[in-house]
Parts: structure tokens; C-alpha cells; sequence
């Protein structure tokens, strides 16, 4: 009997949710004190867009592995596995195949960052609290995805959760974010777009 480890059930779980296959994939930020590594896209899907470290699942890896090796070829910082805190699970569906996103921070790591083919790193401020709790954001969010913004400072943050987003050619809509006491990697069940939290228009800001 083949032992499934908690990302691949999480897997499952949403496929038999949703009634069709899923690919996988991972997005790792690298923080330091109120600092982020974010890399800008230089080719390929997304290019122009900053966003984090990741990529697709390859065949019999699991999401720590491939968050680890994708951190390592596209910023060249080589983390320990152990540095990986998972912080939410992002499915996403709309017109193509839905996706598992494994969400992680990278909290210590080994060499600085360095442009590579696919990306070019960069350091930016978080954001700072008011003294009422009131969080303010100094990420550029308008030179990333514009769907990035109703999930990524939480992300970033640590806030562990899982985000059911639906996108479509005009609009983003996050369905649910609910948050998970303990892993975040752990399975849950996807909604379908049955009551809308929050929708944005996926025009980019000029």
C-alpha cells in the first residue's frame, strides 16, 4: 500500500470535489524582517508581472521539493526544507484545468539572489501597522497579477489559509478564504462560485 503524504490527499480531496483533474504547483516567498524577495517575470506566462518563487509539480515530487528546487533555479537560493513554512493553499479555477498552489514563506536560506533566465529578484517593504491594527500595504500590487492582491499579503504574512479563487478573462473572484489553525497543506474542500466574497477587475492598472 502506497502511503499518501498530506499535499497529495489535498490533491485528491479537490479533484473529487470538483469532479475533475487538477494540476499542482508552489509560489515560496522569501522574508526578512518587513521584507520580501519578489521576482520580476521575464518570459513566458506572467512576464512583466512581479510574483514569487514556484512552479508546477514535476512527476513524483512532492510540493516541499518542488518549492525548494523552483526557489533555487529561478533566484538562486538554496533553502533547506526545513526553512519552508507552508502558509495557505490557493485553487484556482476558471476556464482551464483548476490548480492546486501550494502557498509557502522561505524564512532562512543560503547565497544572496541573482538574476536568472526566468526571473530578476528584488527586495521590497511589506508594510507597516497602524497604531489601530489597521495594516498598510507598500507592495507594488499594480505591477503584479491583479488577482494577486485578494490573497498575497496574507500569504506573505504568514496568515495561514486557503483561498478558493475563480478567474475569467474580465474578473477575479475569491470565494473563500478560511483559516487553518495548523497546516495549511492539509486537505479542505473547494467551493464553487456560490456566494462571491470578493471580485476585482483583472484589468491592469496603467
Amino acid at each position: 500500500m502506497v502511503e499518501l503524504t498530506p499535499p497529495t490527499i489535498t490533491k485528491l480531496a479537490t479533484e473529487a470535489s470538483l469532479g475533475t483533474r487538477c494540476q499542482e504547483a508552489t509560489i515560496t516567498f522569501p522574508v526578512r524582517d518587513n521584507e520580501v524577495l519578489l521576482g520580476m517575470k521575464k518570459r513566458g506566462h506572467g512576464v512583466n508581472y512581479l510574483n514569487g518563487f514556484g512552479g508546477k509539480l514535476q512527476p513524483r515530487e512532492t510540493p516541499l521539493d518542488a518549492t525548494v528546487r523552483e526557489l533555487r533555479e529561478e533566484s538562486g537560493l538554496k533553502a533547506d526544507p526545513s526553512a519552508i513554512e507552508p502558509t495557505g493553499i490557493l485553487t484556482v479555477m476558471g476556464s482551464g484545468k483548476p490548480m492546486v498552489i501550494y502557498l509557502s514563506r522561505c524564512l532562512s536560506w543560503q547565497g544572496a539572489p541573482e538574476e536568472t533566465e526566468e526571473m530578476r529578484p528584488a527586495w521590497f517593504t511589506v508594510g507597516h501597522k497602524l497604531t489601530n491594527g489597521t495594516f498598510v500595504n507598500h507592495l507594488p500590487l499594480e505591477t503584479m497579477w491583479p488577482h494577486d492582491r485578494l490573497w498575497i499579503i496574507a500569504a506573505i504574512l504568514g496568515r495561514k489559509a486557503c483561498y478558493d479563487l475563480t478567474i475569467t478573462d474580465s474578473l477575479a473572484t475569491l470565494q473563500t478564504a478560511r483559516p487553518h489553525a495548523d497546516d495549511p497543506w492539509q486537505p479542505h474542500q473547494p467551493r464553487l462560485p456560490e456566494s462571491i466574497h470578493q471580485t476585482l477587475s483583472m484589468q491592469r492598472a496603467s
